[in-house]
C-alpha cells in the first residue's frame, strides 16, 4: 500500500484510539461509536466542525486553528474523557492541556495534509478504512449485546462438569463391522499383517451399506468413574500398538489398535473461566446473528462468481544468473 495512505489511516485510527487501547484499557462503546464516525469522515476527528463558521463551534470555544478547521475546547476535552480515570487527572492543569493539545495538532496536520493529497480516495485505503469499520462495529455489537457474567459462567462448568473433568485422549485406528463372526475374519485379517483400509473394504459393510471407519481417529473420554463406556475400557487395558479383541460397541462390533494414548487432567472453575466466557460470547453472537440474518434480505449472483478471473500469483524477479 502506498505508504502516506497508510499514514493517513494511522493518523485516523490513531486520533481516537490514543485514549484507549495505548493506554492499556478497551476501548467502551463510545469510543467504537466515534471511531466508526472518524473513519466515515476523518475531519470528524478533531473538531465536531469543519469550518470555524459552523453553529457546532460557536457552541465552544476554538483552541487552535489547522488549515481551514479547528480544534475546539470540546475536543480536546472529549479526548481527555476517553482516557482511563487515573489518567485523567494528570490533564488537569493548564501545561498538560497544551501539551495533549499539541499531540492533537500534530493529528490533524497529517489527517490535512494527507486529504489536501487526495489520499482519502485511494481504493486501497477506502477498502482497509471499510474493513477496519466492519471490524470495530462487530466490537460494538458484542459491547452491546452485554458480557458474560461470572454466574454464567460457574453455570456452565456445573453444567458440563464432565467436560472439565480427567479424561483420556487417544489416538486410534478402527473398524466396525455388523457381526461377531465378520469381525473375528477381521481381526485374523489384522494378524496376519494387513492394513486396516485393506480389511475394512473387505468385511464393513452391512445391509444398510458401508459403515463409518475412520483411520487414525481422535477419540476423547471422561474418566469419571461410571461413564466409561466398552471403548474407554478396552482402551485402558490395552498398551500401544495393541490390537484388541473384538468387542460390542452400540449395535455393531468393534476391533481398534492403539497408536497414541495421553491422560490428561481435569481443569478448574478458575482454569476454565476464560474459555467458557469467550464461549458463551460466540454463542451469543452466533444466537443474534442467526436472527438478524433472517431479517437482512441476501442475493447471491453465482453467474457473476463464476465469470470472476482467478487471480494472478505475485511474480517476483528472477536473479541474473551467475555464469
Amino acid at each position: 500500500m502506498n505508504s502516506r495512505v497508510t499514514v493517513l489511516l494511522a493518523a485516523v485510527l490513531g486520533a481516537l484510539l490514543r485514549g484507549g487501547n495505548l493506554w492499556g484499557a478497551s476501548p467502551d462503546s463510545s469510543v467504537l461509536s466515534s471511531v466508526v464516525r472518524c473513519l466515515k469522515n476523518p475531519s470528524s476527528c478533531f473538531s465536531s466542525s469543519a469550518t470555524p463558521s459552523s453553529p457546532s463551534s460557536s457552541a465552544s470555544p476554538v483552541l487552535a486553528h489547522v488549515g481551514n478547521e479547528v480544534i475546539t475546547a470540546s475536543d480536546l476535552q472529549a479526548r481527555i474523557e476517553q482516557l482511563p480515570v487515573s489518567y485523567q487527572n494528570v490533564y488537569a492543569t493548564t501545561p498538560a492541556k497544551r501539551q495533549l493539545l499539541d499531540s492533537l495538532v500534530e493529528e490533524k496536520i497529517f489527517v490535512v495534509a494527507a486529504r489536501r493529497e487526495g489520499l482519502d480516495h485511494d481504493e486501497n485505503y477506502r477498502r482497509q478504512m471499510a474493513a477496519t469499520e466492519n471490524a470495530l462495529l462487530r466490537q460494538a455489537l458484542t459491547a452491546h449485546l452485554g458480557a458474560v457474567s461470572d454466574a454464567e459462567v460457574a453455570q456452565y462448568y456445573k453444567d458440563h462438569i464432565a467436560e472439565f473433568q480427567a479424561h483420556m485422549v487417544c489416538k486410534i485406528s478402527r473398524l466396525f463391522v455388523p457381526t461377531l463372526s465378520e469381525a473375528k475374519k477381521a481381526q485374523g485379517l489384522l494378524h496376519e499383517g494387513k492394513s486396516f483400509e485393506t480389511v475394512q473394504k473387505s468385511v464393513s459393510s452391512h445391509a444398510g451399506g458401508p459403515l463409518q471407519n475412520p483411520i487414525d481417529v481422535v477419540y476423547s473420554r471422561s474418566m469419571v468413574r461410571g461413564m466409561e463406556n466398552s471403548m474407554t475400557l478396552t482402551l485402558r487395558k490395552m498398551h500401544i500398538g495393541q490390537l484388541s479383541a473384538p468387542f460390542k460397541e452400540g449395535s455393531v462390533y468393534a476391533i481398534v489398535r492403539l497408536e497414541e494414548r495421553h491422560e490428561m487432567p481435569g481443569r478448574l472453575l478458575a482454569q476454565s473461566m476464560l474459555q467458557i466466557r469467550s464461549q458463551l460470547q460466540s454463542v451469543r453472537s452466533a444466537e443474534w446473528m442467526q436472527k438478524a440474518h433472517s431479517s437482512v434480505p441476501v442475493s447471491i449472483d453465482v453467474n457473476a462468481l463464476a465469470a470472476m478471473k482467478p487471480s494472478s500469483p505475485p511474480q517476483h524477479p528472477q536473479p541474473p544468473h551467475q555464469h
